[in-house]
């Protein structure tokens, strides 16, 4: 047969030729950010000394990459280029093309291009867009099938409900057929007339033709941009297009018994969150008959200088319900694991090298070895941060100490011990942490132990949630593309999925009463097939949620994260998503709402449209 693929462009460079010299370094700083996070990993690029002095001399001996690069409008870093190639060769009617997104900062009323940083680190880059939609169209022997939801084509995502992967991922798709097919697959052709070139790997299908409609309101909603300029809008969406935001809206006020969403960044526009902290609030109040509000979060976010906002928003709620009885957030965190090696049965298998006292403290160290069993940089062994137990008590290793060691073969840490340090379970501040247990909220207690314990190194990863979700009262459900910000809502090209049954939310045959059952079973961590009755009733069910990880949940609260130096690389989307976090030399002396607003989560004139 045919296909069709459309993958996006992330780097659409302007080629200004009347760059300075400071401009250029500036830029070339940036690029020498990633390739080095690319060729090395994300410790490379750790903001100390010694990896300022590689990225400052790597930049001077790159002048001639960076023209190179601005010369071709970026290409030869663009991350789908090998894709494009290889679908291109892969069959003899298979057709690939990078579509890039035609928003630029122009678009965003937020933006001040005429002050730094934009007169000199983005004097090359004004688009900050890009169609962020993960949207598949099939068709075989069987019909026609839509597929939309948060899940990439990338090979790190390939994880399951037991998030074994190294890297464990939790996202969400979803499969549909049925007449709502049609106008997927009508989205995919407004796209591909627009960026590709040839004919469609087959017509887009007619609703008649796609069989008799099923159980389910099915909706095919986008978020497009609206451009300040009508050269640049599309052609498809010419005033731009806020389905997604007006929906969701809608979904939250109309909420009834609870609210459950799952999101990447959860830094939303003042249009949601004002919705979601006044229906909190009424809740609180008696005013709203909803129960509950959970939110399933990344432990730490990646969004660069998205944290303040985040936690902005997370705090609002908190105080909209001062009983704590409505809002839980956090996120879901995989159980003690060895860390995975090639090497033998004994890595990770460590000795105390000095006496270690019960006091614990801010400026506590540890030293452990021999030096052959430590994580090290390049191998499959995890490298600082770290978890270790030592005689059972947990311990966060969070970077190496610049005090020596007592011998050549044992390495000094810098450690966190106890609670509140290590943040296992709550954490200073949590509003919860007076409703719970002591059991949950006392964690492992220092304690002395002499050179020679046994020390072993284990993984507590959190998993990283991916997905884009919302189910109100196992009657409403949103899966797509699209993260709870204003890029999500307002810029970008976004596509989620809207469905409600046509069958009383109580039938074992509800759809959305299912998704929810699997996704808090996977939270909870209880076997899927056997928590159907435990998880039967939403509002009771969403008690579990209070259980803590030493009770056996993976759901954490949100704050419950040890002390960590620096976030790795972005998992977010385009160029800037990728470099902020890698030149924070440059960055730290930009203006971080200005960057944030302009840059991280731009918007459009969409957002004060109705």
């Amino acid at each position: 047969g045919a296909c069709r693929f459309l993958p996006a462009r992330f780097y659409q460079l302007q080629n200004n030729q009347n760059l300075s010299t400071a401009e250029e370094l500036a830029f070339d700083l940036l690029v020498m950010g990633l390739l080095a996070a690319n060729a090395h990993g994300v410790d490379f690029a750790r903001c100390d000394g010694a990896g300022v002095i590689i990225l400052m001399a790597a930049m001077i001996a790159n002048s001639i990459l960076v023209d190179v690069l601005l010369s071709s409008g970026g290409k030869p870093l663009e991350p789908n280029k090998q894709a494009v190639t290889d679908l291109n060769n892969a069959a003899q009617n298979s057709v690939c093309a990078l579509a890039p997104y035609p928003a630029t900062v122009a678009d965003n009323p937020n933006a001040d291009v005429t002050q730094f940083p934009f007169t000199t680190i983005f004097s090359v880059d004004r688009n900050f867009g890009i169609y962020h939609q993960k949207i598949s169209i099939l068709h075989n022997k069987d019909g026609f099938f839509g597929y939309c939801g948060g899940i990439d084509f990338n090979s790190d995502r390939l994880d399951d409900a037991n998030h074994l992967n190294p890297n464990p991922f939790h996202d969400v798709h979803l499969r549909f057929q049925g007449p709502a097919v049609r106008d997927l697959a009508l989205t995919f052709e407004e796209r591909w007339t627009r960026d590709g070139t040839g004919a469609l790997a087959f017509p887009t299908p007619a609703a008649a033709d796609l069989g008799t409609p099923g159980q389910n309101i099915v909706q095919v909603a986008r978020t497009y941009f609206k451009a300040a300029d009508a050269l640049r809008a599309l052609p498809f969406a010419p005033q731009g297009d806020r389905t997604l935001a007006n929906t969701l809206v809608q979904a939250i006020q109309n909420a009834q018994e609870y609210i459950y969403i799952e999101d990447q960044y959860f830094t939303p526009p003042q249009v949601y969150r004002d919705a979601l902290v006044q229906k909190v609030t009424d809740a609180a109040a008696g005013n709203s008959t909803l129960k509950k509000l959970i939110v399933a979060l990344p432990s730490i976010t990646d969004q660069p200088f998205g944290e303040h906002t985040r936690s902005g928003l997370i705090s609002d709620l908190f105080a909209a319900d001062p009983t704590h009885n409505i809002v839980r957030v956090g996120y879901p965190r995989r159980h003690f694991t060895l860390p995975a090696n090639d090497l033998r049965a004994d890595s990770t298998r460590c000795l105390l090298g000095e006496d270690l006292d019960a006091s614990g403290g801010a400026n506590a160290t540890i030293v452990l070895g021999p030096i052959e069993r430590l994580p090290n940089p390049g191998t499959l062994l995890p490298t600082v941060p770290f978890w270790v137990a030592v005689e059972g008590e947990l311990m966060w290793v969070y970077d190496e100490s610049t005090a020596h060691p007592p011998d050549a073969t044992t390495r000094r840490y810098s450690v966190l011990r106890g609670e509140p340090s290590c943040q296992f379970a709550t954490y200073p501040g949590d509003p919860i942490a007076a409703l719970l247990p002591a059991f949950y909220t006392n964690g492992p207690r220092p304690r002395a132990h002499k050179s020679g314990a046994a020390a072993t190194i284990v993984n507590l990863s959190g998993i990283y949630v991916h997905a884009k979700i919302m189910l109100v009262d196992d009657i409403f459900l949103s899966i797509g593309s699209a993260n709870m910000n204003r890029r999500g809502l307002f810029h970008d090209g976004e596509t989620n999925m809207f469905s409600i049954p046509q069958l009383f939310k109580a039938d074992p045959a509800n759809p959305v009463a299912e998704l929810r059952r699997r996704l808090w079973a996977e939270m909870l961590n209880l076997p899927a097939d056997m928590a159907g009755p435990l998880l039967e009733d939403p509002v009771a069910a969403a008690n579990l949620f209070d259980r803590s990880p030493y009770g056996g949940n993976r759901y954490t609260r949100i704050g419950a994260y040890p002390t960590h130096l620096m976030l790795g690389a972005s998992t977010g989307d385009g160029l800037v998503m990728n470099v902020l976090q890698l030149a924070m030399i440059t960055l730290a002396a930009l203006d971080e709402i200005k960057v944030f607003d302009s840059v991280v989560d731009p918007t459009t004139g969409l957002e004060t449209a109705h």
